[in-house]
């Protein structure tokens, strides 16, 4: 195993146990796509930008 597979696995471990927490910023509907890239853009999003077309 190299060493960017162990890190992944131990990534995947830490979020399992609860030790390292993932963030999300979530837009609802496709009409908002421009707002959103251009908060990613800009760094107005926290971690991950998410748009949610669909519940």
């Amino acid at each position: 195993m190299d060493k960017q597979e162990a890190s992944i696995l131990q990534l995947c471990q830490w979020i399992k146990e609860g030790k390292l927490k993932v963030k999300e910023t979530v837009v609802k509907g496709l009409e908002n796509i421009g707002g959103a890239f251009q908060s990613m853009m800009t760094g107005g999003n926290i971690g991950k930008q998410i748009v949610l077309i669909s519940e």
